[in-house]
């Protein structure tokens, strides 16, 4: 069993770990798996009084004086906040817990973290862009902009395409992409947010030709043009040319040829 310890007030030792388990705080929040934690705090899944069904999260820490009542304004500040791109926070406050005087705040149970995911493998552009995009709203909710939650960085695409096998090892095929950024705009004191602040936002169509050669039943050689039409391109208008080689190592599903 692995446990961690933090003086108290007391002069006492209090064990941060698996100790507290199948006890309740503030009595409504049961101690269920302890998820981990460090010599100040312990977090344990929980489940919310009115609603068992959504997985929730509670967080124990050891704290006094200002930085105490720091943490729980700011829980309370959290717990007004509503946006699909943020856990949300249910309730806050301070108990007593096994005769130590704690603060708890109750969460959304996240199913992964960054702590799960980097040690194994960088994060890919996509999951970048998405953590900045968060990281923004959550900015912009936090300093009270007038603005609905809900159409903050919404965006939306779509895509369509035709592929034609007119010869055994040769494919060809025709795509069109399309991405539009949410028009509406709102500004804070020192930046405004909108499609022509934020270019990358900003709509954008491309047109697409493929032409593929499949050599063998585990590669494929791919030849690509696009043409993209987006207002904050310098020219509103791009053209590119690829060529892709792709070969696939180790067990796959089988092929119609």
């Amino acid at each position: 069993m692995l446990t961690m310890r933090a003086a108290v007030r007391t002069g006492r030792a209090v064990d941060f770990g698996k100790q507290w388990q199948g006890q309740t705080v503030d009595g409504r929040y049961p101690l269920e798996h302890y998820i981990g934690g460090s010599d100040s705090t312990a977090v344990f899944l929980t489940k919310l009084p009115a609603d068992t069904k959504t997985r929730a999260a509670i967080k124990l820490i050891r704290a006094s004086g200002a930085e105490a009542e720091a943490l729980l304004s700011n829980w309370k500040r959290a717990a007004q906040l509503s946006h699909p791109h943020l856990l949300r926070v249910f309730d806050g406050g301070k108990c007593w817990l096994s005769g130590n005087e704690l603060l708890f705040v109750v969460a959304e149970y996240a199913d992964e973290n960054m702590g799960q995911v980097v040690p194994h493998r960088t994060l890919t552009a996509s999951e970048t862009e998405a953590m900045l995009r968060r990281y923004q709203a959550a900015e912009v909710l936090d300093q009270n902009a007038a603005i609905e939650p809900d159409k903050v960085l919404d965006d939306y695409g779509l895509y369509s395409q035709l592929l034609w096998g007119f010869a055994r090892p040769w494919v060809a095929g025709v795509r069109y992409d399309r991405a539009v950024g949410e028009a509406d705009s709102f500004t804070l004191p020192d930046q405004s947010y909108d499609t022509a602040s934020d270019p990358v936002r900003d709509s954008r169509s491309r047109f697409s030709a493929v032409l593929s050669y499949y050599p063998s039943e585990f590669s494929k050689l791919r030849l690509q043009y696009n043409y993209d039409h987006a207002q904050f391109l310098s020219q509103e208008d791009a053209h590119s040319v690829y060529l892709q080689f792709e070969i696939l190592f180790g067990a796959h599903g089988a092929h119609t040829f």
